[in-house]
């Protein structure tokens, strides 16, 4: 099981590695067109149009992941065809909503004065990328049958596109909009190019018929179906506002200009995620399907197993960025952006615990228990939130930082917790009245 893991995540590593340096590499030439405070706003319109991605989108994925590898152990592919069909109408419904609703937002930030003209137009172009975000069930699809190798070719193609879109700017000394242009069109394309990958994967594997299959009932044969699609979307969405909303914060009390220097202090700790992005990817099916065979004990191992690996390895790039990161800000992205170091150093470390922690929240989904991660996303988010106001009031910049570790130790030892207790229960079903509270939570 373990080697299995490990296979399909240097699958999705090497892609995830290749994907990122393209990505970085059109991030350093974008910093360096347009300077801190042009980078700044590009980051601030990618930033509003993320947060309402997330906040409609359903993330499919993981439910289908939870209630697709049912399917398959019980070999029911009657009941498989109708889980990717109903995955589809899902996330359809959320492209079409987000793009509304990003629309809506950016007249509205422009009408009230909020932002400039040219940011709410730029924004709208930007809900492009909402508008084709039709990834979740093609996700899925790969994960389930292992195709972690078709899932790689999709990212890189996707960065190559990206960043040569961004080169085309940079050599033209584009203005902002050329630059944003560069990412739509890289971010649209790689959505295309996973659609159609999955649904290729499908018609290999012999489920042909999908449309035709009928979504009547399917909330009654998998009876926590829509709970789970509620609970996940809302942890997502607390998530996403632990990792979005702090830009949009950091831009009202600090200007662009910082978000620029805080942008790329993010970008180089995000570096560690490509350590536990794939992991995440590779693990969360194996837990699900080690927990539908009750394999507790393997179950465990594989949560320690890989949560330590991935956590040394994150510690020993944390300190490297700590040696040598003023070097490392001034030969990428030049001198302007030496004030991201002190802020780099605090939120690299914060990367690793998070890195380190990796499995924990897969591990809750696989055992069933969406509400309990939404809690503990709420009560850390708004943990970190008050802890932003304040070392940012301290310390400014360098404050951001500070906040994302408290946010992270607190989240890691309370997700901790909870998974001890739970496994320590024995429990080896999914609590109904907790799926049922989720409902009313929502």
């Amino acid at each position: 099981m373990f080697r299995r893991l490990l296979k399909n995540a240097s699958q999705l590593l090497g892609g995830s590695i290749a994907k990122s340096a393209l990505g970085f590499g059109a991030v350093l030439l974008a910093a360096r067109g347009l300077g801190p405070e042009k980078y700044g706003i590009l980051v601030l319109v990618q930033a509003y149009v993320t947060i309402i991605d997330k906040l409609v989108n359903f993330q499919s994925w993981q439910a289908l992941i939870k209630y697709g590898a049912d399917a398959l152990e019980e070999d029911n592919p009657a009941n498989f065809k109708r889980l990717i069909k109903f995955g589809t109408f899902l996330d359809a419904g959320s492209a079409v909503l987000g793009t509304l609703v990003t629309i809506g937002v950016g007249w509205i930030l422009g009408g009230w004065g909020v932002q400039s003209t040219q940011f709410t137009w730029l924004m709208m172009g930007y809900s492009g990328v909402v508008l084709f975000n039709l990834i979740g069930t093609p996700k899925a699809i790969l994960r389930l049958f292992d195709r972690f190798d078709v899932a790689a070719i999709q990212q890189v193609v996707a960065g190559v596109l990206r960043l040569g879109g961004v080169i085309g700017a940079f050599v033209m000394n584009a203005p902002l909009w050329g630059y944003l242009l560069a990412w739509l069109v890289g971010e649209v394309a790689g959505h295309l190019l996973l659609l159609v990958l999955g649904w290729r994967e499908l018609r290999i594997r012999g489920y042909r018929g999908i449309f035709g299959t009928s979504l009547q009932g399917i909330a009654t044969t998998y009876s926590g179906l829509w709970n789970y699609v509620w609970t996940t979307n809302l942890n997502g969405s607390v998530r996403m506002a632990s990792r979005r909303v702090d830009t949009v914060i950091i831009g009202g009390v600090l200007g662009p200009a910082a978000v620029g220097l805080y942008e790329i202090a993010k970008k180089f700790a995000k570096i560690l995620n490509r350590l536990s992005s794939p992991l995440y990817q590779a693990i969360y099916p194996e837990l699900a399907k080690l927990w539908s065979a009750q394999d507790q004990k393997a179950f465990v191992r594989l949560i320690v197993q890989s949560g330590a690996m991935a956590g040394a390895g994150a510690l020993l790039v944390w300190l490297g960025a700590f040696l040598f990161g003023t070097s490392l800000l001034n030969w990428t992205v030049g001198a302007e952006y030496g004030g991201a170091y002190s802020v780099l150093v605090w939120y690299m470390l914060a990367v690793a615990v998070e890195v380190a922690a990796f499995p924990l929240q897969p591990a809750m989904l696989a055992m069933g228990h969406p509400r309990k991660t939404f809690v503990v996303h709420v009560v850390t988010t708004v943990l970190y939130f008050g802890a932003l106001g304040g070392l940012l009031y301290l310390y400014e910049l360098p404050g951001a930082g500070m906040a994302y570790l408290v946010y992270y130790l607190a989240w890691t030892a309370i997700m901790a917790g909870l998974e001890y207790m739970i496994l320590s229960s024995g429990s080896e079903k999914v609590e109904n009245s907790d799926m049922e509270a989720a409902t009313g939570t929502t």
